[in-house]
């Protein structure tokens, strides 16, 4: 069962991402 490592690699980049848009629009 690879379940948690593939959902990990999915969701950590997705967080990444989130919170890049967060950043930009706070400094927007």
């Amino acid at each position: 069962i690879h379940r948690s490592r593939t959902l990990r690699r999915i969701s950590l980049p997705f967080v990444a991402v989130v919170e890049c848009t967060l950043l930009r629009e706070e400094l927007a």
